[in-house]
């Protein structure tokens, strides 16, 4: 016989049918190994001897024997495992992405959830009023009763269609009268203001009053003769506040909210987020897809990081090595972020090759009431019908906001809310006809029509904005010989290559302060949740703030794959019955940068401590600081048997 050697092995406490073997020792003999002795661990229970003899041609023969061993040492075999904390110099990670590259990075599910600046409505719906105004061209400029509109004059009334063929059908020249609507050119009849129309151009008594009822309303309203009624600032500001902010998917300030994924598609993802939703009946024509040409050829996006993610190693009270990452930022430490940015810095975070003045397509619709909306008129009360308070449901205000009707009316509560107004008009023994607007203890705004006997049949009191929407109304259904049924009307408008009112460097510059505010948020959408991948040690090796290498006692303020609290007994003790009064550890050692955990500090070259496991059972440690190791230490875990 060449040698024999011996092994024990016992049952794994998780999985008894696998068995952990013990090393292979060599059997020593004095009598050719026909009896043989070798030093082995004595297993505490049920063990498993085995025994390979190997004879001089290398035939090798093995014999197990299961045996139990009735007498339980103090403490079980050792654990022996080296820890060390190790350099943390994480590289800066610096990216620059075309559009492959950022959806590979960047799934697009991840995009949806990065907001970019949002997108002011304002400047894109001035841009977009002007153009429509004058796209019929501009003779409604003139001191004219007739505004003289023809949409083949230009581009872009040339795209107005309707259902009869023609120009004066389509929804867009709807929002062309209404936009072109000025005192010399704004027509009445069959509104309540009819009758002081024909009194004051001379229709009773063949004498023009007032310099007729193109001057008396442009004095009333404090504009010139030609100017619009609505002007482009008031009708955008409506639109904005009453038509886009009502949507849901809107900010309040009527701002379009933007993800990346919109903008990696020139924002026709839009298009379907703003349309029908929570009884609104969508700010884009469902028909016609939205875009923005925000992007050009060579367009990138710049993206640098830096991980504060660090590995840091541990045991397992019972198994073995285990490793963990942490958040380790310079300054803040575990309270740090998990990935640094710097939006604000353009080395790290920009888009390249953005177009220097976005330009979009768009086409906006919009809706009426199906019933002619009158004013609120002829009664003081009407003088608490305003914005958001509407005196009943039959006012105005009570529409939806997203009605054309609502619209005109907030448009025109805009412009005159604040207008002030007096003058007599016919002076013969007194004044006989007066023209007030917020006089005397009236509020702003309110109109009287003072006219001796009633001539003309002038309109009730009321505020002016009702009766300009009340005008419009008229002027949307009725025009030349064409009369649109209540509920029929449709205002529509599509621009293509129309401003988006932002340049490239602003949207930038407007980006960064909201990417910055979700870096946080960035850093998980990307990374995940990484504590899934982490073991779970009971004891943890790390670096004070003041450079001494500690353990800490492992709690639920870890980065945990599971968020329970598996620790009955925390902290390390000086005795194995595990006392308070034994206590070594503090969780008040302010220089540790471990605030309320255990942090138990070198006492010596070697120190002997205990702690309990999971299930409250005591372990001697043994630790072994080697102060010539800066970095790395030793940990010798047995548990308590008996």
């Amino acid at each position: 016989m060449r040698e024999v050697r011996v092994r024990t092995g016992v049952p794994h406490p998780d999985a008894p049918d696998d068995v952990r073997w013990s090393p292979w020792q060599h059997a020593a003999s004095t009598d050719g190994y026909r009896s043989f002795t070798a030093p082995l661990d004595a297993h505490a229970g049920d063990f498993t001897l085995e025994a390979r003899a190997i004879d001089i041609t290398g035939v090798a023969a093995s014999q197990r024997v299961a045996l139990r061993n009735s007498w339980t040492p103090e403490l079980g075999p050792a654990t022996t495992v080296p820890l060390r904390v190790r350099p943390h110099n994480p590289p800066l990670l610096l990216f620059d992405l075309d559009e492959d590259g950022i959806n590979a990075i960047i799934p697009p599910d991840i995009q949806r959830q990065i907001r970019l600046a949002p997108l002011e409505s304002t400047p894109l719906l001035v841009n977009l009023l002007e153009r429509v105004r004058n796209a019929c061209g501009t003779d409604w400029q003139r001191d004219h009763p007739n505004p003289r509109h023809d949409c083949s004059l230009t581009p872009l009334g040339q795209t107005f269609v309707g259902d009869d063929g023609t120009w004066r059908s389509s929804p867009e020249y709807a929002l062309v009268r209404l936009l072109t609507m000025t005192p010399a050119n704004v027509s009445v009849d069959g509104t309540s203001i009819a009758g002081l129309q024909e009194l004051a151009d001379g229709g009773f008594f063949g004498i023009t009053i007032g310099g007729g009822f193109s001057q008396i309303l442009a004095d009333a309203l404090g504009i010139a003769r030609t100017d619009s009624i609505v002007s482009i600032d008031s009708a955008a500001a409506a639109f904005r506040d009453r038509f886009v902010a009502s949507h849901p998917e809107v900010d309040e300030d009527g701002a379009l909210r933007v993800s990346l994924y919109d903008a990696l598609r020139e924002l026709s993802p839009v298009g379907d987020r703003l349309g029908p939703a929570g009884g609104h009946p969508g700010i884009f024509d469902p028909s016609f897809t939205p875009r923005a040409a925000l992007k050009g050829p060579d367009f990138q996006m710049r993206l640098g990081a830096t991980s504060n993610l660090r590995w840091v190693e541990g045991l397992r009270l019972g198994a073995s090595k285990t490793w963990m990452a942490v958040v380790d930022h310079p300054t803040l430490g575990a309270d740090g972020p998990i990935l640094s940015f710097d939006f604000f810095d353009p080395d790290l975070f920009d888009f390249l090759d953005l177009i220097d003045e976005p330009r979009a397509d768009l086409r906006f619709s919009v809706v009426e009431n199906p019933r002619f909306v009158d004013s609120c008129s002829g009664d003081n009360a009407c003088m608490d019908n305003l914005p958001d308070q509407p005196l009943d449901p039959s006012s105005i205000w009570a529409t939806e906001p997203w009605e054309i009707e609502h619209i005109i009316a907030y448009a025109a509560w805009l412009q005159y809310r604040d207008r002030t107004f007096s003058r007599c008009y016919i002076r013969t023994i007194g004044c006989q006809a007066r023209v007030t607007v917020g006089d005397g203890d009236d509020p702003p705004g309110w109109t009287r029509f003072n006219v001796l006997f009633n001539m003309g049949n002038p309109p009730r009191d009321q505020y002016i904005w009702e009766l300009i929407a009340e005008v419009a109304q008229v002027a949307l259904h009725r025009f030349g010989d064409t009369v649109v049924e209540e509920g029929d009307l449709q205002v529509a408008f599509t621009i293509e290559d129309v401003p988006v009112g932002t340049t490239a460097d602003e949207l930038r510059e407007a980006i960064r302060p909201v990417m910055q505010e979700q870096a946080d948020d960035l850093a998980h959408l990307l990374l995940g949740d990484f504590r899934t991948n982490n073991d779970d040690p009971d004891i943890l090796l790390r670096r004070s703030l003041d450079g001494e290498l500690v353990l800490v006692f492992a709690s639920t303020h870890d980065p945990r794959p599971d968020d329970d609290d598996p620790w009955p007994t925390p902290g390390f003790f000086a005795q194995p019955d595990l006392r308070p009064d034994t206590l070594l550890s503090s969780t008040n050692d302010q220089t540790s940068g471990f605030p309320g955990r255990h942090v138990l500090r070198p006492n010596g070259a070697e120190d002997i401590v205990w702690v309990a496991d999971r299930e409250g059972r005591p372990w001697r440690l043994t630790v072994d600081w080697m102060p010539d190791s800066p970095d790395e230490i030793r940990l010798h875990a047995q548990r308590r048997l008996r």
